[in-house]
């Protein structure tokens, strides 16, 4: 059985308080970045409808949700479309693979043949009374 000492449990109890210190720490910044993006995001939309008007910006708003709609749905084809890339691809290399296996069994074949060995039958003929009829 091995015993942690106290110093060595002190120093890992330590390191986990700063990991957890350095994670809020992360988090806060993460938190104060979306706070600011929101400002942002608040004083224009306060820009534009003080200069456009609410009415206007009412009136297009149907419109930007239908193109963000679309826009979604743009996002989801691409994605697709790179999926099924990936599988053209791998279907690709499937057939190349199985091809290159063909010519490798043609080329055996032929050279068994060149060598002599053609006056074989391949395959053993099979005498009639011995086929089982289904």
């Amino acid at each position: 059985s091995h015993q942690i000492s106290a110093a060595g449990q002190d120093a890992k109890a330590a390191a986990g308080v700063k990991a957890n210190e350095e994670m809020a720490a992360q988090g806060k910044l993460e938190h104060e970045v979306a706070l600011v993006c929101f400002s942002k995001a608040l004083r224009s939309v306060e820009y534009w409808r003080a200069k456009a008007g609410e009415k206007k910006l009412d009136s297009i708003l149907p419109s930007v949700r239908l193109l963000r709609g679309h826009a979604k749905k743009l996002d989801t084809e691409q994605e697709r479309i790179a999926a099924l890339s990936q599988r053209i691809q791998a279907s690709k290399a499937r057939y190349r693979s199985s091809m290159k296996e063909l010519e490798r069994i043609s080329n055996t074949i032929h050279e068994r043949r060149s060598s002599g060995s053609e006056s074989e039958p391949e395959h053993e003929p099979v005498p009639a009374g011995s086929r089982q009829e289904v």
